[in-house]
Parts: C-alpha cells; structure tokens; sequence
C-alpha cells in the first residue's frame, strides 16, 4: 500500500516538474555564457575597436559611476571618447546551432544579460547587437537587434531578455554575435556596461539537419564562477587588478542569474 502511494506521489512530481519547466518559456538549448571575469577579449571572443583609447574592457568597477558588477567580480565596460568618435565591438567565438534548434531552415535565439546604460539617452550614441554569418572583417549583417537605453538607471542594472523570430538558418550553421558601441560625444560621461551573458537557442526537439548531437559537451568555459550575486563592496577597485586579486572577492545581494560559468560556445 505504502509501496503504490510512494509511486504515485513520484509520478505526480514528475509530471508537474516536467510541465513548469517548460512555463515561461519554449525548451532551449544553451550555445553560450559569459561573465567577463578575466582577460579581454575573453578566450575565443575578438574586439574590433577603431578608438585608440577607449575601447570594451574587463573591470571591477566602472570608474565614477560606482558600478558594481551584476555577477561575480568583473564585467564588461565600455566608455564614450570625448575626442574621437566609437565604433567598438565586442564579438564571440563562432557559434554552431545544433540540430535539434532549427525547424524548416529557420531557428531562435534567446538573449539574456543584464546591462547599464549611462548618459547615452542624451546623446547620440547607438548599441546593438549584430549577427553575421561571417567572421570579421567579412562581416555581414543577417539580424540586428537595438538595445533600448531611453531610460538610463545610474548605479542600477537592468536585464534585457529578447527572443528572436525566424532567422533564416545556414548550410553550416554557424555565425557569430557582435556587441557594438558607436557614437561620438563631446564628454566622457556616456558608457555601457555587461554582465552574465547567456544566449540559448530554442529547442524544437526534431533534428532539422540530420545531426543527431545536441548536446554541449564541447562547449568552451573560460569562467569557473559560481557567484551570481549583485556585488555590495562599494570599494573603487582598480579595473587593472589581476585576476588573482579577485580571485577572494566575494558578492552577495539579488540573484541575477543561475549560472555564471562563462565562455561556453556550443560545438555540437
């Protein structure tokens, strides 16, 4: 009796995990995470920068703006020249979509990081996210994505969470994924800053292109952190400290994100 309760309670449990996990959103497939702990570009990732002395890099704290990071240590930061126009981009490694993320040659992707945006709503500054088939300098443009910085928040990250609709697939079913900060102003003050990256694709759970593997074992990691906390240390650290320097930092406040082990670019 005791036998046949315990059984049915368990299938009861595995019914509705199975459904939950599905609620907010389509089944998907993680291609890439970054948290930007250590060097830029990070390992596999390349930077197109056309500003000699500003330009993305890696800090623990983004200068006058008293930014903490919204995970682990370090993140992504890049500062407006008050000289020289910004045309700086912050590109992955390639990107190769498994089988089981493309349906009738298209696939999604799903976006989600958090970022801050300083002064750019006054001024003319552009950010956006670009997907090419091609590795740079062949860059080619087949889905761009404007990131929304109308409202700027000082001192406060903001989560983007986008998905994307029917992009058309490739024969090799690769591309890569460029960061792009342009623009010129006649101050320092505008920046952007990014943190726990992590694109997915959706899973529409048939193989589309007779690659039965879909699983992420290939996948790169450049960042063992499991910190996914808001930092509270209102400490100015100096963004050229080592990263054996950081390596003891520890942060704490509001989860931004389930899993910080960045760098991972699917290879299915």
């Amino acid at each position: 009796m005791h036998k046949n309760i315990y059984i049915f309670c368990l299938l009861i449990i595995i019914f509705y995990s199975a459904n939950f996990a599905t609620a907010d959103g389509p089944p998907s497939i993680e291609l890439l995470t970054e948290g930007f702990e250590y060097e830029m570009p990070p390992n596999g990732w390349s930077l197109e920068r056309s500003n000699t002395t500003q330009t993305w890099q890696s800090v623990t704290n983004a200068f006058d703006y008293n930014l903490n990071p919204a995970s682990g240590t370090h993140f992504a930061f890049v500062q407006g020249d008050n000289l020289n126009p910004s045309d700086e981009m912050l590109i992955t490694p390639m990107i190769k979509l498994p089988g089981h993320c493309i349906s009738s040659g298209f696939y999604n992707l799903i976006f989600d990081f958090w970022y801050n945006a300083q002064n750019l709503s006054l001024l003319d500054y552009l950010l956006s996210i670009e997907l090419s088939n091609n590795q740079y300098p062949n860059w080619s443009i087949s889905y761009n994505i404007q990131i929304d910085h109308s409202s700027d928040s000082i001192n406060v990250w903001d989560e983007f969470f986008e998905e994307t609709d029917n992009i058309s697939s490739q024969p090799s079913n690769t591309f890569w994924i460029g960061f792009r900060f342009i623009g010129s102003d006649l101050s320092t003050e505008a920046a952007f800053a990014l943190d726990a990256l992590t694109i997915l694709c959706e899973d529409f759970g048939d193989d589309d292109t007779g690659d039965d593997d879909s699983s992420n074992d290939d996948t790169i990691d450049n960042d063992d952190t499991n910190n996914d906390d808001f930092s509270d240390d209102d400490d100015n650290f100096d963004d050229d400290m080592t990263d054996d320097d950081q390596s003891n930092d520890d942060t704490s406040g509001s989860d931004t994100s389930d899993d910080d082990d960045s760098g991972k670019a699917c290879g299915c």
